[in-house]
């Protein structure tokens, strides 16, 4: 090829990053009624009309398993004629009316009968308030017709999570996220607004003089939390480590970077604030009277407790203690971040609690990507596709893509058509910002 030809070709490089896609879904699927009647993804539900008064009906519905494996969950969307809203149900939960189709409603399982076995079937019954006696047409409802946006996330959901016990002995909280206990919620306060799904093994006793809770859930199946050890540790590992002598300073304690140490951690001080991961084997003690909300915290125990005492306490991160005790003693707790332990305890006054998708980013390893170019050469005129190839399906982490530094949107099919303008070499990179 001679000098004017050579000066006509591009070369195209990918990057091996990391970064993970959400899987996209295909939109609902229905199906017309027939007498009341349908059968849909291994769900038969048959809808019967029990008695009708002024513009009240009262119906009863099976739902009956005709799969081969037990159902992990079932929903079910009713279509009426006219505008209908729930005025009662029992043995399964109904979503808010949605204003743009006020003749929808839909219906989905309790915690206690989401498992239906092959064969059998379940009931439950619910009061409609709009025309009488009118058979809507049914649609079944299946995990793989859920759009995107609506679907259940795979990601940790807790806000709280105790695997054997919760108690909290104070004045009130507004806990925003979904809390689990793996035996009684035990809640002596005044006031409790859970912005969330409150699941307990055992029983909920909560009753105070004000007590909103999303949906309480009572013997639900045990279920243990992810494994977050290796995630923290690797996190930690590309931060930089933090001498003893820091936290030697009795009044303001400021630690940015990474801790560890064998056995038990004690912490004494009129203020701690940083951006740090502390990770010991043993106990971790906070004795403070405030404790700083600037940057993330992690507090990790390996076996042992993680204790914080003080009168004003703001938290950004997390606290995980797989084998022991969570315990906060303090006036007035405001917590942003995931609290995972054997047990939770709290006694002070005022606890608020608020959890977020970023902060998983503290829990969970950068997925892995691969980026392809196909050719890795061409010339002016000519195009390559970049195409990526994820290794997880979901990730908290927000990731974002450039061409030569310059931000760029991928396809639906997480690929990038590249035409270039001017001979060079082009690199097609994935980040996050963190």
């Amino acid at each position: 090829m001679d000098s004017s030809n050579r000066s006509r070709y591009v070369r195209v490089a990918s990057v091996l990053l990391t970064l993970a896609i959400v899987i996209g879904l295909l939109p609902f699927r229905k199906v017309k009624a027939d007498s009341g009647s349908v059968t849909e993804n291994d769900l038969k539900i048959t809808y019967k009309t029990v008695s009708a008064w002024g513009e009240l009906t009262q119906s009863e519905v099976t739902v009956e398993n005709t799969g081969s494996k037990p159902t992990e969950g079932w929903q079910i969307e009713f279509t009426y004629a006219d505008t209908t809203t729930v005025s009662s149900i029992w043995n399964a939960v109904s979503s808010p009316l949605d204003v743009a189709s006020p003749n929808k409603i839909v219906v989905a399982n309790e915690s206690y009968n989401a498992a239906i076995k092959s064969n059998e079937k379940i009931t439950f019954g619910m009061i409609t308030q709009g025309k009488i006696n009118e058979i809507p047409e049914i649609h079944v409802i299946s995990k793989e017709d859920i759009p995107e946006e609506e679907k259940e996330s795979n990601l940790f959901t807790y806000a709280i999570f105790s695997q054997s016990g919760f108690s909290f002995q104070g004045w009130k909280s507004t806990i925003t996220g979904d809390v689990y206990t793996g035996s009684n919620f035990d809640y002596q306060g005044s006031e409790l607004n859970l912005l969330g799904n409150l699941d307990a093994v055992g029983r909920i006793n909560a009753n105070g003089y004000q007590m909103n809770i999303g949906k309480r859930n009572e013997g639900v199946k045990p279920t243990t939390a992810p494994d977050f050890a290796k995630s923290i540790e690797a996190m930690a590992s590309r931060m930089t480590p933090v001498d003893p002598s820091a936290f030697n300073d009795n009044k303001s304690i400021v630690v940015n970077g990474y801790y560890s140490q064998s056995g038990n951690l004690n912490i004494s001080g009129t203020q701690f604030s940083g951006d740090c991961v502390i990770i010991t084997d043993g106990d971790i003690t906070y004795n403070v009277d405030t404790l700083s909300g600037e940057g993330r915290v992690v507090l990790f125990s390996r076996n042992g407790n993680v204790t914080i005492n003080g009168s004003k306490i703001s938290i950004n991160g997390i606290i995980y203690a797989p084998k022991g005790s969570v315990n906060i003693n303090a006036y007035d707790t405001s917590f942003n971040g995931r609290i995972i332990a054997d047990k939770f305890n709290y006694q002070g006054s005022i606890f608020n609690a608020t959890a977020s998708e970023s902060d998983l980013e503290l829990l969970y390893e950068l997925p892995t990507i691969h980026i392809t170019a196909d050719p890795t050469s061409i010339e002016l005129g000519e195009s390559a596709i970049f195409s990526v190839v994820c290794e997880e399906e979901e990730t908290p982490y927000e990731v974002k893509f450039r061409l030569n530094g310059e931000e760029v949107e991928l396809a639906e099919d997480m690929t990038y058509t590249l035409t270039p303008e001017a001979a060079g070499e082009y690199t097609l990179e994935a980040y996050v910002e963190l």
